[in-house]
């Protein structure tokens, strides 16, 4: 961003802005004079998820103010209300249940000992959102997830973690328009059916 001097040879401020204090958005523009620029990306704050609901220029940034460690900074995906969060953060093991879909995460993954716990998950939200499952405490059962998409070009919708050091990370992608999981790392030969 270009920064100027006003005419009384005070503080620098952002090109373009009166008083930058004043406006919650800074553009971030490559050129020196911002009325040449016709879409910049842009820094922005507030509350809440903005998918959905909140149209931005692609790779414009939003601070969510209201946001844990997971969902703190977006990145926009498509010059309009698709965001991304920008470094997944944990989140507590659903243990037999579903899995939050609502942004990327990494998931600790503690195996008891009951047989197998189901756990599910949804398709996912937006184009690019990763899930990482990793076996942080192992008991003498196994973790069976199943996904509500296929997983792997095999048609694959469940992964069993059974053993420490296990991992897997899908992905969302797109397929004929429609979101899907992508099975993206497999270590310690997580189980797929």
């Amino acid at each position: 961003m270009a920064l100027v001097k006003d005419n009384a040879g005070k503080a620098p401020r952002p090109l373009g802005l009166q008083n930058p204090v004043a406006y919650a958005e800074v553009a971030v523009v490559g050129s020196t004079r911002i009325d040449e620029v016709e879409v910049a990306p842009i820094i922005t704050t507030g509350e809440g998820d903005p998918n959905g609901s909140l149209t931005k220029p692609q790779a414009s940034i939003f601070l969510r103010q209201n946001g844990d460690a997971g969902t703190t900074i977006y990145v926009n995906l498509d010059g309009a209300s698709a965001w991304s969060i920008i470094g997944a953060g944990a989140i507590a093991d659903p243990g037999a249940g579903a899995v939050p879909v609502t942004a990327s995460a990494v998931i600790p993954v503690t195996i008891g000992s009951a047989g197998a716990e189901a756990a599910t998950v949804a398709i996912p939200t937006f184009l690019g959102q990763s899930l990482l499952f990793c076996v942080d405490v192992v008991g003498t059962g196994t973790r069976v997830i199943t996904f509500a998409s296929a997983i792997n070009v095999g048609g694959n919708t469940i992964a069993t973690l059974a053993t420490a050091r296990q991992v897997i990370k899908v992905e969302a992608i797109q397929l004929a328009g429609v979101l899907a999981w992508e099975v993206t790392l497999n270590i310690g030969s997580v189980a797929l059916s």
